[in-house]
């Protein structure tokens, strides 16, 4: 018998290969174009997924209570998200993520007092995390 997460993985597999039929057909049809492809985010890499040197890229925004992230996984699972505040050292876990957004709801860590985080990911392969650091993006959070 398998367990869920073998059923959810084959189910995955299951689905992403119809996914990947039909976006192929897609491509092919009368009128698709370039920007069209672009539009609809259909547009394939030369560059095979090399775990090494992948970079996490995701943005954020500020709302009231929380920070939201926007990534897209770029053929990783999900991303693993860690913050500071400005001007301090060393980095503190704040999720893995495999769905896009993510709501970070950390509060203020001096109630009342606006901060300035910096928040950066890396990418995400089943459990472990892997890659390059992303580019650090800059918050100010006022809670």
């Amino acid at each position: 018998m398998k367990t869920a997460n073998q059923q959810k993985a084959t189910q995955s597999n299951i689905s992403f290969a119809g996914l990947r039929g039909e976006i192929a057909k897609w491509k092919v049809a009368d009128g698709m174009t370039d920007a069209i492809a672009k539009e609809l985010e259909i547009v394939g890499t030369d560059t095979p997924f090399n775990p090494e040197t992948y970079q996490a890229q995701f943005t954020a925004k500020v709302y009231s209570g929380y920070v939201r992230f926007k990534f897209k996984k770029n053929g990783a699972d999900g991303i693993v998200l860690y913050v500071r505040i400005k001007g301090t050292m060393g980095w503190k876990f704040v999720s893995r993520d495999t769905n896009s957004p993510y709501d970070d709801h950390t509060p203020l860590a001096v109630p009342g007092q606006s901060e300035v985080r910096e928040y950066q990911a890396f990418g995400l392969w089943g459990d472990e995390q892997l890659g390059t650091p992303s580019d650090i993006v800059t918050v100010t959070f006022a809670g």
